[in-house]
């Protein structure tokens, strides 16, 4: 099933409910990146991907609570990145919609944190998937996807809403932290140029 399609989100929860399955844990892992310069890109492609980073990603949540509220149990995990933190020129798209994720899972970790309903949202930095194919950051050491899960299982032991993995995504989360937006945006139009660019 296309999750960057429209409705596929309730088509999915359907298919779940036809076959009596019981959700306790919910991985929205699925997304990608448009890269370049944003007017040059094709917009059906950022569509889909707004379709996938956000609208699937909040519809199957929605979908999945009310049922892990039932039962006072269940775990949600929405995967946002590095690009959460701030801007990023190249990719600008890519970074709003994760921006939102983390925005969005660590609102709802406060709002259900009464119902025995966890969610966490997981901030990886370049991680050795098919994410990375054909772009220029594929020479870069990358996280191995085993680092980002034991890092995930540690965080949802101590109940956090937000975790990091990797020393670019602990630099990018410090980064928005202490540096003006404008010099944020600089640094992230630099590496952005050269990554994504």
């Amino acid at each position: 099933m296309d999750l960057a399609a429209e409705g596929s989100a309730k088509l999915l929860y359907e298919e779940i409910r036809k076959r009596k399955l019981h959700v306790d844990a919910l991985i929205n892992n699925a997304g990608f990146a448009t890269k370049g310069l944003f007017h040059k890109t094709d917009y059906k492609r950022q569509h889909e991907e707004m379709l996938l980073n956000i609208v699937s990603l909040t519809e199957l949540t929605y979908l999945l609570l009310e049922d892990m509220c039932q039962k006072r149990h269940g775990t949600v995990i929405n995967i946002a990145s590095a690009a959460s933190f701030n801007p990023l020129p190249y990719s600008a798209v890519y970074a709003a919609t994760k921006a939102y994720v983390l925005s969005f899972t660590q609102a709802l970790s406060f709002e259900y944190q009464d119902y025995g309903v966890k969610l966490l949202a997981v901030c990886p930095g370049a991680t050795d998937t098919h994410f990375f194919d054909g772009f220029k950051t594929a020479a870069r050491r990358l996280r191995m996807p085993e680092d980002v899960v034991r890092t995930t299982e540690k965080a949802l032991k101590k109940g956090k809403s937000i975790c990091t993995d990797g020393t670019f995504c602990k630099a990018q989360m410090l980064l928005s932290r202490i540096a003006s937006r404008k010099s944020a945006l600089g640094i992230m139009g630099k590496t952005g140029r050269k990554t994504w660019g």
